[in-house]
């Protein structure tokens, strides 16, 4: 784990620290965590394109260096808010950048339902390039306390 400086880090910067880790451990890195991209920068390429077109910079740059190193590259991001008043947040209801929803593998959205009094959260897999999307699983067990959920309980594909 590390910690890099929000709006100057780039792809670039990441890959390095990643080959620098793996030849100290003598590992190779399979998954890739990042908290969160959206707060990464393209470079000197953001003043001249904008946020907008910077964020597809990165995104593009995460998929390429996740896909270049046969690993996984995970973020997280908000919704917009009030995510134009659905239950479910979509793949239209991210916050900043569309380019995530478009370059991602799978995106799978936290929803938050109230039951009855009961708070449950509901996983909606948006999108998945691989396999079955546009569906909810869940409820799963959540601890709101200690921002948990538990994968323990057995998925159900709605």
């Amino acid at each position: 784990m590390r910690y890099f400086t929000p709006g100057v880090t780039t792809v670039e910067d990441v890959q390095t620290w990643v080959q620098d880790c793996e030849s100290q451990v003598d590992a190779r890195c399979e998954v890739l965590v990042i908290d969160y991209a959206d707060k990464m920068s393209a470079g000197g390429r953001k003043d001249s394109e904008g946020t907008y077109a910077s964020m597809g910079t990165v995104y593009e740059g995460l998929r390429i260096l996740a896909e270049q190193r046969d690993a996984w590259a995970w973020t997280a991001s908000q919704p917009q808010r009030g995510h134009k008043g659905r239950r479910v947040i979509d793949t239209d209801d991210l916050a900043d950048s569309q380019h995530k929803a478009r370059v991602t593998d799978l995106l799978i959205t936290a929803n938050r339902e109230e039951e009855d009094g009961d708070v449950q959260l509901k996983w909606f897999v948006a999108k998945n390039r691989e396999g079955k999307s546009r569906g909810m699983v869940g409820p799963l067990p959540a601890d709101w306390a200690h921002g948990r959920a538990s994968l323990d309980a057995p998925f159900i594909w709605r």
